[in-house]
């Protein structure tokens, strides 16, 4: 599509046509022809700034129901969304059509390990990304007819919980007649682990 829009937009130009994987907070592919044809030709095809050659890229999209929408930078980046209905109905009739085929593997025992969270620690976003992952790792495989096993393995965790009673012992010695203040237990984890 690029390709036919550079075409039509400057039909006396050969370029190449340099489209990148887009930043998803923008779009889904970008054309970064744009600045390259105001250096070397804008004055002379009567541009004043790349966002103006881009523009004229922009114009010269063929209407495609691959394109949910188009966007265009300041800098002269031409991105594109890809339609979310054209991709729906594309993986449907993939799916309805049976084109999905996948080579029919000796069925195995698989486990699969999820994020391994050290409990005495506060969890933050990274155990949830790994979990994610690795629940959708179980279900291709389990799809694929193996018998998986999805595992959130906590370890060795009497380690933890040692550490913390026994600087418990030692920060609060009365702490089972009056209870300490504890505010922070991620501080008070790392100030155990500290002592031991």
């Amino acid at each position: 599509l690029f390709a036919k829009a550079l075409k039509d937009a400057f039909p006396s130009l050969q370029q190449d046509v340099l489209v990148a994987k887009g930043n998803p907070k923008y779009g889904d592919y970008q054309c970064n022809n744009a600045m390259m044809i105001f250096k070397e030709h804008g004055s002379g095809l009567g541009f004043d700034s790349p966002l103006k050659v881009a523009e004229a890229i922009r114009s010269s999209l063929p209407a495609s129901k691959l394109i949910g929408e188009i966007s265009v930078a300041p800098q002269g980046f031409v991105t594109v969304r890809i339609s979310q209905e054209w991709l729906s109905s594309e993986v449907a009739e993939c799916l309805l059509k049976g084109h999905v085929s996948y080579l029919d593997l000796p069925r195995k025992r698989v486990v699969v390990d999820y994020s391994s969270p050290n409990i005495a620690k506060e969890m933050h976003v990274g155990h949830l990304r790994s979990t994610i992952i690795g629940e959708s790792v179980r279900r291709v495989l389990e799809f694929c007819g193996h018998e998986v096993h999805g595992l959130n393995h906590v370890g060795d965790w009497g380690t933890q919980f040692g550490m913390l009673i026994e600087y418990m012992k030692e920060a609060y010695p009365n702490f089972q007649d009056q209870l300490p203040e504890v505010h922070d237990l991620q501080e008070f984890y790392k100030v155990s682990k500290k002592r031991f």
